[in-house]
């Protein structure tokens, strides 16, 4: 009886050294991180390029963005719409929610200007412009 005891108490003590071993040396969870965004996800400048129809006319363009941190932006572009050439500047405010989504406002005339969404490490912004006859996307990558 003495034998089956000590057996016992060995196999008993394999087993809880074997289930600790697993417990402390198991591999470690992914955590994925909570996105959160606000307008000083946007605080610096980024480059990129539009493409879509404006009043049915092909237009294509290149973009420039800067970003206040703040709700203020501005930036300029060089496009190409029905075969004629066109630069310009421009400027205004946004907002971003936390869920990375947000506006841009065009300040003449209190409007939304284009719709945007934000990759959770601000590397990338994607918009659609909201103007009238418009069908513009334009996606930006950070300096």
């Amino acid at each position: 009886m003495k034998g089956a005891f000590k057996k016992l108490v060995i196999l008993t003590a394999i087993g809880i050294v074997t289930a600790l071993s697993l417990i402390v040396f198991r591999s470690p969870q992914k955590v994925e991180a909570q996105s959160s965004c606000s307008n000083s996800t946007l605080d610096t400048s980024y480059r990129g390029y539009s493409f879509g129809l404006q009043s049915g006319t092909r237009v294509n363009g290149v973009d420039i963005y800067t970003f206040d941190g703040s709700g203020g932006y501005s930036g300029s572009y060089w496009s190409m719409s029905g075969g004629s050439a066109g630069s310009g500047t421009f400027s205004g405010d946004y907002s971003i929610s936390s869920d990375c989504s947000g506006y841009l406002y065009d300040p003449s005339t209190g409007t939304t200007r284009d719709r945007i969404v934000i990759s959770s490490s601000g590397s990338e912004v994607d918009m659609v412009n909201e103007a009238s006859g418009a069908n513009i996307s334009i996606v930006l990558k950070k300096e």
